[in-house]
Parts: C-alpha cells; sequence; structure tokens
C-alpha cells in the first residue's frame, strides 16, 4: 500500500504570540484533513505549525526554507476551509500563498475543500 504525505497547511504568523491559538487551528486543520479523506491510513498527515516548534528561534525566512523542504518530502497540500479557521486569515496567510504557490510550481496536488485559492494564478 503507497502511503501519500499530505501537508496540512495552517496560519501561524497571523496569530502574532497567541502560539495557542494557531496550534488550536493547526489540530482542527489535521481533523479537517482526517474527515476530507476519511481516515484512510494511506494518508499520513503532517502539519508543520506542531512538528516545527523546534525552529521557533529561527528568523521567518529560514522557517520558510524549512516549510518548502517539508512540503516537497510530502508532494500533496490540504488548505483547511472556514471548518478550521477563519478564512479570510487563511487568505491573508503569506507562508500558506508561498506553500501554493510552490505545490502549483512543482506539480504537487493541492487539496483545497473551501476553494479558498481556487483563482491562483502563477
Amino acid at each position: 500500500m503507497e502511503v501519500i504525505k499530505i501537508y496540512v497547511c495552517s496560519p501561524y504568523s497571523a496569530f502574532g504570540d497567541d502560539k495557542k491559538t494557531a496550534r488550536d487551528v493547526a489540530i482542527k486543520a489535521l481533523a479537517e484533513a482526517n474527515e476530507y479523506f476519511n481516515g484512510d491510513e494511506r494518508y499520513e498527515l503532517f502539519s508543520p505549525v506542531l512538528n516545527n516548534a523546534r525552529y521557533r528561534n529561527l528568523d521567518y525566512d529560514e522557517v520558510m526554507q524549512i516549510c518548502l523542504k517539508q512540503l516537497d518530502s510530502c508532494g500533496a497540500i490540504f488548505v483547511p476551509s472556514q471548518k478550521s479557521c477563519n478564512p479570510d486569515i487563511t487568505q491573508d496567510s503569506k507562508g500558506i500563498l508561498m506553500e501554493m504557490n510552490h505545490a502549483l510550481l512543482n506539480g504537487y496536488a493541492i487539496y483545497d475543500p473551501g476553494a479558498l485559492f481556487g483563482a491562483i494564478e502563477i
């Protein structure tokens, strides 16, 4: 059985010092992705917000480079809908926009149930 790794993005810096909210949204995004993929074990879900705490002392650009490498190791991206986070916050996320552009440029599968980035052009 082939395992498909899915990079589950969620806003982070948008919440400033409120790391609890950032983590809560990331957990909701993982739950939404799990529901979207119907709990299918072939889909391995990866949350950069929940897994990258050890990089918190790096600057934004360094962290984003790590995130894009992690996205490369997944090869698919999931964008949470309004079920997990206010769509305005998600759409205004510079990091998610970078991740979406990276996914588009590399031909990765994009799962965007809220169609938040349906009109994105590169």
